[in-house]
């Protein structure tokens, strides 16, 4: 502005003929060029022109094309007037500036050569057409949309431009002209101005209003659970006047019509059946009808798995979350003090699920193939066939040299060390996994059984009773497999509290371990197998029991699962056989007593009903089972489910706290099914210490019982099933028991 200032005053004495003594004056400079009126004329020239910038000096030069303006005259360093040369009709050329220092400036296509009317009777005519009028199909557009300019009136052939904007224009006939907006504006909005120049140099304007790009956000994760958490999406940008859609499934709530927030809420639930996981597609789009779109991926629970006093749902995207207990990190999330500070358990109190409830960490990339959960720790098989325990390790169960605790403390998760597995094994895959009170188990590539941590009663099966894995012991990477006979390989594993038992390969089963109720099913309760006492070795065991546990004649085993003190196996024709401890009715044969124990009372137990095995109702089979502390739960061949056994916690799901299966006729049709609410059935079951947990057909999941440390993830600490009171806080089942928001 100064230098402006300077300049106009020296130029204003040097007009006047005031000579400027004893000043050197070098001001080079180049002009610029910033309008042009009018930006049209004859293509036979002499149009005056007056052109505006700043610096112009006298003597400057002005050029149409490559044609020298006539007549220039210098009104002032910031404007020029000239009479245009001669043109060829129909053509646009750059006008040009040149000072005499030889600076010069050139404004590209700047002025358009219009063609001249001819009369067939004159060989010049004067134009008396009106100008033309131009209108547009909108007054607004977003970046990259599009307007329709239609010219009427005034005198064809049109030439049109735009100032203020980039964009491009086509003209898809005599009379329009389409406008595409550029991709960007400065800013929020821009305003810029479209013209039509006819051929007798008259122009018609309109404003148009150019808006920023439409944007969608959303407030939380981009990740959602079927029946969890609801987020909030925000647009911005565009024109306003928005309306938001989601697709395929799921509902948006908008704030207030055309407002720019809108909830999305995940669907409650998926068809039976349906797609266990989702792509939906979030739109909002403005009143000019531009939009733009985000996407969310909804997950599902795909299984669920319990242990001691806590849960993991596995989910679609073979991610895991897990609550309850964390005394001792086994939920793995770092932290034993819970996501309230002091507080061990997560699932327990408000704002610990759906969002706040974290993945747990793998490891980078990583993802769960199947896991295991124990009394107080937890064991995933990931997808790069790789093992990982964590949780309480004080008997070496974590299988990592040490008995440190992981999980608990910052950083645990994320430097977690996978499992060294014995010799050549180590690159190869964990086919199974099982955890027990303080042990684990697996089977691994080689098809054979390998077992660590807690030994005091032979559940390792290697008969002593040292253990292993925790930095005193052998280490898991110096193991033997376990012996189950000559030949033997395992097809499944179980670990219950102070046992153990595989499926063979050729459909029988033998556990080892303590032994003092009988269930490792030898009709003996003085030997516990695999402890290395006298007739106590593995060797022993499969001689004894001539390779397999007597479960019925020319019975084999199709799954295992174990408790506290009792096993029960699915049978090959789908009927259920338990033994061991049967204090509260848990091998359910409407008794307390135990098998498994002396004599030959396992072949008792496979003759009972016939050799049907447990009755769970008339024609009823078991599709899957699993065993709590001192209970089981079967999901039946008709997707329904049936618990019975001790119920002090209300986790045979039944409205109260009677043991089932102890004594009368509590089997059979009399023993209800677990009400999981109108319609639905179970796709997976899993049994923890005093609760149980189903993956229901409609990919949600339900969990009822104890629930003192959150294990039910309900944010509380309310047992449910184990009254039917329409009490508060509510303890019922059916369609009053929540799923569990993830």
């Amino acid at each position: 502005m100064i230098f402006s200032n300077v300049f106009n005053q020296l130029w204003q004495l040097s007009r006047r003929g005031i000579p400027l003594l004893g000043v050197a004056l070098s001001l080079a400079c180049a002009p610029k060029i910033s309008s042009i009126s009018p930006k049209a004329g004859s293509e036979g020239g002499g149009t005056a022109v007056t052109i505006k910038g700043t610096p112009f000096y006298e003597g400057a030069k002005v050029y149409f094309g490559k044609k020298e303006c006539t007549d220039v005259k210098l009104s002032g360093p910031k404007e020029i007037t000239c009479k245009t040369p001669a043109g060829t009709g129909g053509t646009l050329v750059d006008v040009k500036v040149r000072n005499p220092d030889n600076f010069e400036f050139i404004l590209s296509k700047a002025y358009n050569y219009t063609t001249d009317s001819v009369s067939s009777t004159s060989s010049t005519s004067t134009s008396t057409a009106a100008a033309p009028t131009l209108s547009s199909s909108a007054a607004r557009a977003v970046v990259n949309g599009t307007i329709t300019f239609t010219t009427s009136g005034g005198t064809a052939p049109y030439s049109y431009g735009v100032t203020n904007s980039s964009g491009t224009i086509t003209t898809p006939t005599s009379t329009t002209a389409l406008y595409t907006a550029p991709a960007s504006v400065t800013g929020s909005s821009t305003t810029v101005t479209f013209t039509v120049v006819d051929a007798a140099n008259k122009s018609a304007s309109v404003e148009l209003t150019l808006y920023a790009a439409i944007t969608l956000s959303n407030s939380s994760s981009s990740t959602l659970t079927v029946g969890g958490s609801s987020i909030v999406i925000t647009a911005g940008g565009g024109i306003g006047g928005y309306t938001f859609t989601a697709a395929p499934q799921g509902t948006l709530t908008q704030a207030a019509s055309s407002s720019a927030t809108a909830t999305y809420a995940p669907p409650s639930s998926l068809t039976a059946g349906g797609l266990a996981s989702s792509t939906v597609t979030l739109t909002v789009t403005d009143s000019t009808s531009s939009s733009t779109t985000t996407t969310i991926t909804l997950v599902a629970p795909s299984a669920v798995y319990t242990g001691g006093n806590q849960s993991c749902v596995y989910l679609t995207d073979q991610k895991i979350k897990c609550f309850g207990n964390n005394t001792s990190g086994q939920l793995g999330n770092d932290d034993n003090g819970g996501v309230v500070a002091g507080n061990a358990a997560i699932g327990d109190a408000t704002g610990e699920m759906g969002f706040s409830l974290a993945r747990v960490n793998l490891g980078t990339g990583r993802t769960a193939a199947r896991i295991a959960i124990g009394a107080s720790h937890m064991c995933a098989v990931l997808d790069n066939n790789t093992l990982k325990c964590w949780g309480e390790n004080g008997s070496g169960q974590l299988g990592l040299g040490s008995t440190v605790d992981k999980g608990g403390t910052a950083g645990d998760m994320a430097t977690l060390a996978a499992i060294t597995l014995p010799g050549a094994l180590t690159a190869n895959s964990v086919s199974r996994i099982a955890a027990g009170e303080g042990h684990t188990c697996a089977i691994l590539s080689d098809n054979k059984v390998y077992c660590w941590g807690l030994n005091d009663k032979g559940q390792l099966g290697y008969d002593d009773m040292v253990n292993k894995g925790d930095g005193g012991g052998a280490n898991v990477s110096a193991l033997a497999n376990v012996n189950l006979g000559v030949g033997r390989t395992a097809l499944s594993i179980a670990a219950g509290q102070y046992h153990s038992c595989a499926i063979l390969d050729n459909g029988n089963v033998l556990c080892w371990g303590k032994n003092t109720e009988g269930q490792l099913g030898a009709d003996d309760v003085t030997k516990n197998y695999g402890d290395g006492g006298a007739g106590e070795t593995m060797a022993n065991l499969v001689t004894d029991l001539a390779g397999k546990i007597n479960i019925g004649v020319g019975r084999t085993t199709s799954a295992v699962t174990a408790g506290y003190s009792h096993t029960c196996v699915i049978r090959d024709d789908a009927t259920v056989v338990c033994w061991g401890d049967n204090t509260y009715g848990q091998l359910g044969t409407n008794s307390t007593t135990s098998y498994g124990t002396a004599g030959s009372n396992m072949a008792a137990l496979a003759a009972l009903n016939g050799g049907a095995g447990i009755n769970l109702g008339t024609s009823r089979t078991a599709a899957a089972i699993c065993s709590g502390g001192e209970f089981n739960c079967a999901i039946l061949d008709n997707a329904t489910v049936k618990c019975w056994g001790r119920n002090q916690s209300g986790q045979l799901g039944q409205g109260d706290m009677n043991s089932l299966g102890d004594n009368g006729a509590e089997m059979g049709d009399n023993l209800a099914t677990v009400d999981l609410g109108t319609g639905r059935t179970a796709i997976s079951i899993a049994c923890g210490k005093e609760h149980a947990c189903a993956r229901l057909d409609n990919w949600t999941t339900k969990c009822w019982g104890r629930n003192t440390e959150g294990q039910l993830g309900q944010e509380n600490t309310v047992n449910r099933g184990d009254d039917n009171l329409t009490s508060t806080p509510d303890h019922r089942m059916g369609d009053n028991l929540p799923i569990l928001s993830l």
